[in-house]
């Protein structure tokens, strides 16, 4: 009795395992092409800023991206590269990810990009960013809301240089 009952949760175990695979997978495609393309923008590394944003995405029946808008606190810079590499990076994995079944569902993407001096420490990420972290257009985010991984990244800069 006791190696039925323990075939049946390894047997469980392992379908839950392959269940989640494609999972995995679509975020690795969505991921592999941002980070692919993206640059981080040379203004806000000469500024060693560090940012949080968030960006909100609607889907068409297709897959394809209906809407895409940035947190108001996220840098024109940082909104100008994700437009521009927008096409080149895969959304649609996302879309196939979480199986959307209401087009009034958002998807909502962290970004999160730290400043790390070569001396240890970061630099802060400003309040009034904070403050308008899930703010779009000045309005909060109404309705239903998927939050898919975050997109972390560091660079590091030298603060041994003067200034």
């Amino acid at each position: 009795m006791r190696i039925l009952i323990m075939l049946i949760i390894l047997s469980v175990i392992a379908n839950t395992a392959i269940g989640q695979r494609k999972d995995v997978s679509n975020y690795k495609l969505f991921r592999t092409s941002f980070d692919k393309n993206f640059k981080f923008p040379a203004k806000l590394k000469t500024a060693n800023a560090s940012i949080f944003a968030v960006i909100l995405l609607t889907f068409k029946k297709d897959g394809k991206i209906d809407k895409l808008l940035f947190s108001d606190g996220a840098p024109p810079e940082l909104i100008s590269e994700i437009e521009r590499i927008k096409e080149k990076v895969n959304f649609k994995a996302i879309y196939d990810n979480i199986s959307i079944n209401s087009p009034n569902i958002k998807v909502l993407i962290p970004i999160q990009v730290d400043a790390l001096r070569m001396a240890g420490g970061g630099n802060p990420i400003p309040q009034r960013d904070l403050d308008k972290m899930y703010l779009f257009q000045g309005k909060p985010i109404l309705g239903e809301c998927f939050f898919y991984p975050s997109i972390n990244l560091k660079y590091y800069y030298n603060n041994y240089e003067k200034q």
